[in-house]
C-alpha cells in the first residue's frame, strides 16, 4: 500500500526529506533521503550501530545513536522508512512479537514510521534496474553470527535461510544451500555485509571462488562471485521509499553517481501508521511541542547553555577581564553630584514650579546617597557570596602487565598479597542442531538361496544342526536353514547306499558370486567328504548387491565438531550478556554435552545426517570493586605513588589456564586499567582563588595531571561584573572528573 502523506497529491516540485532506518540482524543503519522533481535521493547515511535483540531498548538506543550521526541534516525531521528483515514481517503487516521494538522510535525518539519494506527485496529489486534487466543470483548477507541466504531470480525470491557462522565459510553456505533444496543453482553469488570491513569481505570472496562448488551442488557452472559496498542496503530502502521515481542520485563524499529504482518498487513499502497504533499527522500543522522538538528560540537557549556547560578541548575558551567598576561609575555619580550643586537643572526636571533649591538639594542628596550605599552593599554582597565550580579533566595513564593470577570460588573475599581473586561460578545451557551430507559407502543386497542333498556314508545315523556351515566353490559359504537328520549308509560292502536326506540353505554373503549351479558340491562343516557330502539339487538364485549412501563414523564426527563449536560460541556470548555494571565473565573454555541425538547411526543409508545438541558452558564472574585492590598490589612497582587505578577500567584479559582444581583456576593473564592522578584539592583552590579566569586557566594548565578545565561562576553576572574568581577559598569547588 501507499506511504501516507508521502507519495500522495503533492506537486513534482515539492521537495520531502525523510529519513530511513534498516533494522538488521544485529546492526541498524540510518540515512536522510529526499525526493524532489520525481528523483529521490540519498543526503547522508549513517554508520552501522550495534544493537540485540535481548534488550528490546537496545533498539531505540542504537537507532538514537545512527540518527545522531546523521548531524544537521536530520534536524526536525520525524518521518521514517523502516527497512525490515523477513523474520518481522508476515504477509502485509509486522509480527505481533516485533513491534515491541519499535514503539521506542515513537515514544522515546517521537518519530513516526510511515511504511516498511523488506531489506531483501528491496536489495533484489535495487539490483534489477541498476543491472537494467532480470537477476539471477544467490544473495548472501554476513553478519557476525549467521549469514542470511536466498536465491532471487528475476522478480521472483526464495524464502530467506539463515544459518549460524561456524567460523567455516564453505560449511556454512553448504548448509543453507542444502535448506533451501533447489534442482538448480544460479551460477552467480553475491555477498555483502553492513559491519564487516572490504577487506574481510573480499577475503571471504577468495575463498567461495576457491571451493568446487559443482562437485556437492547442481550448480549451472561454476560460481562467479561478487560483493556489495557495506551501506546498499540502507541505499536500496531508500530507494524503495522512492518507488515513483525512475532514477535516484546517491551523494557521498561528494561523489556522485546513479543508482536506478524499480517504479513497481513502492508496492512493497508497507504502511504502518496504524500498525502500533501511530496516529497519522498532517506535517503542515503539526506544532514543534507535538513531537519533542525545540523551536527555534528554545534551540538557540538551549546551545547557549550547552556551550555555557561544557569547554570541549577543541573549543577556544574565553574569559573576562576583571571591570574598573569604580572609574567606570566616577564620571556619572559626579556630573549628576554638580548638577545637584547648581540647583536648578535637575529641579527642573522634577516640577517646573518648585521653589527652594535648598530643599530639592537635600533630597536629591538623600536619593544619591541611598543609591551609592546600595550599590556599595550589591558589591560587597556578590563579592562574598559569589561561588566558583571549578571542573577538571584528569589524565590518565594506561598500565598493563603480565601476571599469574588465581581465580578462587571459595573465598569470600580476595586475597591481593596471594594474588587470588575471589570470583562466581556460572554456567549457561545452549542447545542447537545442524546437519552434514555423507560420505560413507555401503553393500546392501540379497543373499542366495536353494536346496541341497546330504549324503552320509558311515554306518551311523548323522544330525546336522541348523546354521551348520557349506562350503562351496571358490571358498563360498552357505548355512543349513534348519536341522537335518541324515540316516547311516546300507547295502553291502560291494554296493554301499549312503544315507541322504534334503535341506534348505543359504549364503553366508550377499551378492551374486553365491548363485551357483545345479549339482554343485558342498563340503559339510570340517567332515571328509568321503563321509559327508552335499549337493546342490538346483541352482541357488537371488544373489544381488549394490552400494548405497550412508552415515560414515567421520561424517558424525564432524558434524560434532563443528556444531560444538558453534555452541561454544553461542554459550560464551551468552555468558558475555551477563555482565552487568561492574562485572566481568571469564570463559575457562569448560563446555560439557548434556545431550547428542543423531537421527542416523553410522551405516544406516542416508544423504543427510543430522544432530541436536545441548552443551553447558562454565565461566568466572568477578567484580571490579573485588579486582581493584588485586589489581592495585600487582601493580604496585609500575603504579606511581601518586596515582589510584580506575576501577571501570580495571580488567584481565586471560591468555592461558594453567592448573584447575574444584574451586580454583590458575591462569597467566594480562592485567590491565588506567591510572588516575589524585590532585590536591587545597593547593589548587590556594593557586587560583582571587585570580581572573584567564589567569586561574592557565595556572590549571600547567599542572602535568590536569587536562582540560572549565570555571563556571554563580550567578553567572558576577562573573561578568568581578572577572575573578571568590576571593573565599570556601566558595571554590573543585570537581574531577576523567575524560571531561
Amino acid at each position: 500500500m501507499a506511504l501516507p502523506n508521502v507519495f500522495g497529491t503533492k506537486k513534482s516540485s515539492d521537495l520531502k526529506r525523510m529519513l530511513a532506518l534498516d533494522i538488521g540482524y544485529e546492526v541498524v543503519t540510518a540515512a536522510v533521503w529526499e525526493l524532489q522533481d520525481g528523483h529521490a535521493k540519498v543526503i547522508k547515511t549513517s554508520s552501522p550501530i550495534e544493537w540485540h535483540e535481548e534488550r528490546v531498548e537496545e533498539l531505540t538506543e542504537a537507532s538514537d545513536v545512527a540518527f545522531e550521526e546523521l548531524g544537521k541534516e536530520s534536524v526536525e525531521i520525524d518521518e521514517v522508512l523502516l527497512g525490515l528483515q523477513e523474520e518481522w514481517v508476515e504477509g502485509a503487516h509486522i509480527k505481533e512479537d516485533r513491534k515491541k521494538y519499535l514503539r521506542g522510535l515513537k515514544d522515546q525518539l517521537a518519530l513516526k514510521p510511515i511504511g516498511f519494506v523488506v531489506t531483501h527485496e528491496a536489495l533484489s529489486t535495487y539490483l534489477q534496474e541498476l543491472e537494467g534487466g532480470p537477476v539471477n543470483a544467490l544473495l548472501v548477507e554476513y553478519t557476525t553470527a549467521v549469514i542470511a541466504v536466498c536465491i532471487v531470480r528475476a522478480k521472483t525470491k526464495t524464502p530467506v535461510v539463515v544459518v549460524g557462522r561456524s567460523g567455516e565459510s564453505i560449511a556454512d553456505l553448504s548448509e543453507a544451500l542444502t535448506r533451501i533444496k533447489e534442482n538448480q543453482y544460479p551460477a552467480r553469488i553475491i555477498v555483502y555485509s553492513a559491519r564487516m570491513k572490504q577487506e574481510e569481505l573480499d577475503k571471504e570472496k577468495q575463498t567461495l571462488l576457491a571451493h568446487d562448488w559443482q562437485k556437492v551442488f547442481p550448480f549451472q557452472h561454476i560460481p562467479k562471485v561478487e560483493t556489495l559496498p557495506h551501506n546498499v542496503v540502507i541505499s536500496a530502502v531508500c530507494l524503495a521509499g522512492g518507488g515513483g521515481t525512475s532514477q535516484m542520485a546517491e551523494a557521498t563524499q561528494g561523489e556522485t553517481q546513479p543508482l536506478f529504482v524499480d517504479q513497481e518498487v513502492h508496492q512493497n513499502v508497507q504502511d504502518v501508521s496504524t500498525d502500533f497504533g501511530f496516529q497519522e499527522v498532517q506535517m503542515d500543522n503539526l506544532k514543534s511541542e507535538q513531537i519533542g522538538m525545540q523551536t527555534e528560540t528554545e534551540q538557540e537557549e538551549m546551545n547557549r547553555d550547552e556551550e555555557e556547560s561544557v569547554v570541549s578541548p577543541s573549543r577556544k575558551q574565553f574569559s573576562f577581564s576583571p571591570m574598573p567598576f569604580f572609574h567606570a561609575l566616577k564620571t556619572p555619580v559626579q556630573k549628576m553630584w554638580n548638577s545637584l550643586s547648581a540647583g536648578q537643572t535637575l529641579s527642573a526636571k522634577f516640577h517646573s514650579d518648585v521653589r527652594g533649591t535648598k530643599t530639592l538639594r537635600i533630597l536629591s542628596v538623600c536619593v544619591v546617597v541611598a543609591l551609592l550605599g546600595g550599590t556599595v552593599f550589591g558589591w560587597w554582597y556578590l563579592s562574598t557570596t559569589m561561588t566558583a565550580q571549578v571542573i577538571l579533566s584528569l589524565k590518565t595513564q594506561p598500565f598493563a602487565q603480565d601476571v599469574e593470577i588465581t581465580l578462587d570460588s571459595s573465598l569470600k573475599q580476595s586475597d591481593p598479597e596471594g594474588g587470588i581473586l575471589k570470583v562466581d561460578r556460572v554456567e549457561k545451557e545452549v542447545e542447537g542442531e545442524r546437519e552434514t551430507n555423507t560420505t560413507g559407502i555401503k553393500i546392501v543386497g540379497d543373499r542366495a538361496k536353494g536346496k541341497v542333498t546330504l549324503f552320509n556314508a558311515t554306518s551311523g545315523e548323522k544330525t546336522f544342526p541348523a546354521g551348520t556351515i557349506l562350503q562351496g566353490p571358490n571358498n563360498l559359504k552357505f548355512t543349513l536353514d534348519e536341522k537335518v537328520v541324515v540316516a547311516s549308509s546300507g547295502g553291502s560292502a560291494q554296493s554301499l547306499q549312503p544315507g541322504t536326506a534334503s535341506a534348505n540353505a543359504t549364503a553366508s554373503n550377499i551378492g551374486t558370486e553365491s548363485n551357483v549351479s545345479e549339482k554343485t558340491e558342498f563340503l559339510i562343516a570340517n567332515f571328509d567328504k568321503k563321509s559327508y557330502v552335499a549337493v546342490s539339487d538346483g541352482a541357488f538364485t537371488g544373489g544381488s548387491s549394490r552400494e548405497i549412501q550412508a552415515v560414515a563414523k567421520e561424517d558424525q564426527a564432524k558434524l560434532e565438531q563443528l556444531l560444538m563449536k558453534d555452541l561454544q560460541k553461542r554459550a560464551i556470548d551468552a555468558l558475555q550478556q551477563e555482565q552487568k555494571d561492574g562485572t566481568k565473565i571469564i570463559p575457562i573454555g569448560d563446555v560439557a554435552v548434556k545431550t547428542k541425538i543423531f537421527d542416523a547411526k553410522v551405516g544406516e543409508e542416508a544423504k543427510l545426517v543430522n544432530l541436536k545438541l545441548t552443551v553447558t558452558a562454565h565461566a568466572l564472574r568477578y567484580t571490579t570493586a573485588d579486582l581493584l585492590p588485586v589489581a592495585q598490589y600487582m601493580l604496585r612497582s609500575s603504579l606511581p605513588s601518586t596515582m589510584v587505578l580506575r576501577e571501570e577500567k580495571t580488567q584481565i584479559d586471560p591468555q592461558e589456564i594453567q592448573d584447575t582444581t574444584e574451586t580454583s583456576v590458575k591462569l597467566k593473564a594480562t592485567l590491565s586499567s588506567e591510572g588516575i592522578p589524585t590532585v590536591d584539592r587545597s593547593a589548587i583552590v590556594q593557586s587560583i582563588q582571587g585570580k581572573t579566569t584567564a589567569q586561574a586557566t592557565s595556572i590549571l594548565k600547567e599542572r602535568s595531571e590536569i587536562g582540560e578545565s572549565v570555571i563556571r561562576i554563580t550567578p553567572s553576572f558576577a562573573g561578568l561584573l568581578f572577572g575573578s574568581l571568590p576571593e573565599s577559598a570556601a566558595n571554590i569547588q573543585i570537581q574531577t572528573k576523567v575524560g571531561l
